[in-house]
């Protein structure tokens, strides 16, 4: 069979249609890969194993197009083909005059031009896609100047804790050592059991003096989350209910705009507000 009639069966039989069904599906798959990749924080050798699986899987795709769509056709229209003529004496019904009848060999297999010719196809095709993943692997895998690109990015941990002053909503100036208690607490605490590095609101104050005497802005809230960078803020307030201490207290992100945690309020007697502070402190270790 010469090349342009195999050609021209290949589209006959709709081989090409199913082998452009392949090259662009992988190519939509590569597309959508690459727009998914960096939000689900995949590291960027992915993108060479998707394109290994499709260029290895090549031609396994193309042997199954013969396996289930051309093999069954082939055998139903060769079935007649392969029988031989062969000669034979039937007495019964002609006498002793030699009849020709057609009968099938057992057990031997019959090529047909165009099964070998997509064979030979074939075998190109896999020494290809074996010398394409070959040099893939080489280039990615063997001598890799990056070992970082196997890994999964990992974000940076950020330790930083801010606690930040407490707000006395009693009325009662009084009571301003509450809060100033609970925070001295709350940093002895997190520092005790080395739960990260505390930023106290001293060293805010301290950064705000410094931004003021510089003529930046010294709005309390940029220096927290554009200089200093905390990775969690705590911040609270206590007030009066029914005649008790009762002291709440969230737990923000770095930017101070998402709760990331809201602790159980904790009330006691205003002549005991080490019994409420002890308490909020386990809470929040």
């Amino acid at each position: 069979m010469q090349l342009r009639e195999f050609i021209k069966e290949c589209h006959q039989r709709d081989v090409f249609k199913h082998l452009s069904i392949y090259v662009v599906s992988g190519w939509v798959l590569i597309q959508v890969f690459s727009e998914i990749r960096e939000p689900f924080g995949l590291p960027k050798i992915s993108m060479t194993y998707l394109l290994l699986v499709l260029i290895a899987g090549f031609p396994f795709y193309v042997y199954l197009i013969w396996r289930y769509r051309l093999k069954p056709s082939e055998q139903d229209s060769d079935r007649s083909n392969h029988l031989k003529v062969v000669m034979r004496e039937d007495i019964e019904k002609e006498g002793n005059r030699p009849v020709k009848s057609k009968k099938h060999l057992p057990g031997i297999q019959f090529y047909s031009p165009f099964q070998k010719m997509y064979f030979a196809f074939l075998t190109v095709i896999f020494l290809i896609s074996l010398g394409s993943v070959s040099w893939i692997v080489r280039a990615n895998f063997i001598t890799e100047p990056d070992p970082g690109a196997f890994t999964f990015p990992v974000e940076e941990r950020n330790d930083k804790v801010a606690v930040l002053s407490f707000e006395n909503n009693t009325m009662n100036a009084d009571l301003d050592v509450v809060g100033k208690m609970a925070v001295d607490w709350i940093i002895h605490g997190i520092t005790q059991n080395e739960m990260g590095q505390v930023i106290s609101p001293k060293v805010l104050e301290q950064y705000n003096t410094v931004m003021k005497a510089s003529m930046v802005s010294d709005d309390e809230n940029s220096i927290l989350t554009e200089v200093l960078k905390p990775g969690k803020v705590i911040t609270g307030k206590y007030y009066l209910s029914n005649g008790k201490l009762l002291i709440q207290c969230v737990i923000l992100d770095g930017n101070m705009n998402e709760t990331l945690e809201t602790i159980e309020p904790v009330s006691c007697p205003t002549d005991s507000p080490l019994e409420c502070i002890e308490e909020l402190k386990q809470r929040l270790l």
